[in-house]
């Protein structure tokens, strides 16, 4: 029997957390977590869209031929809104029938599990947010995550602030959020926020 299993939509800034958050109810609770992000990179690896992405932006983009090097190609539309714009034309609207086809998958499941989860940081400025029923929000001060950025990424801090300040402020984020994590402490303690939501959502206690 088909469940009436809801799509939580998980969102947040660059380094803010929601992976961390991701993580807990991945593997503490079962739930199956769809990222955006590593959809976006098989789409990458269609031979149809790579054909299209070379004819838009030039055989550069390839490390060799037929296959896209994200390093190339996020710094070609880094700083380029139109180029950037292009790109999500081409690429979002195959992102979103896969991950549509995977969250009607899961929820055909009979697994007891209330929940499939989005995460996305795009969630809120694609068709992602049709297809959630709740947003999630995990936010972290800039200074927090400028630290991160530099610590596990190796960027430096002006490059770290350079992708802070071409996202949506934090603020359009926790407006749009049905719940809120706090992202600033610890996986600790961000994982006891996600825990105490899980409990609060499904009305259990204890793992």
């Amino acid at each position: 029997m088909k469940q009436n299993k809801k799509v939580i939509g998980l969102t947040g800034t660059i380094a803010s957390g929601k992976s961390t958050a991701a993580a807990y109810f991945a593997r503490h609770r079962g739930i199956a977590v769809i990222d955006a992000d590593q959809v976006g990179h098989a789409v990458l690896e269609d031979p149809e869209t790579v054909e299209t992405l070379v004819k838009t932006f030039g055989p550069g983009i390839c490390s060799w031929p037929r296959r896209i090097s994200r390093s190339r190609l996020g710094a070609l539309v880094f700083n380029d809104p139109e180029g950037l714009r292009r790109l999500n034309a081409i690429t979002h609207p195959a992102i979103c029938r896969r991950i549509g086809q995977w969250i009607r998958e899961e929820q055909e499941k009979d697994d007891g599990k209330p929940f499939v989860i989005v995460e996305a940081i795009e969630l809120l400025r694609s068709e992602l947010r049709e297809m959630t029923d709740e947003v999630w929000v995990v936010y972290a001060d800039p200074a927090v995550r400028c630290g991160r950025m530099m610590q596990e990424r190796g960027l430096t801090e002006e490059d770290a602030r350079k992708r802070i300040e071409s996202q949506w402020d934090d603020g359009n984020y926790r407006q749009r959020a049905d719940r809120i994590l706090n992202g600033n402490g610890s996986r600790e303690d961000l994982w006891r926020q996600c825990e105490a939501l899980y409990e609060e959502y499904t009305g259990t206690t204890g793992r």
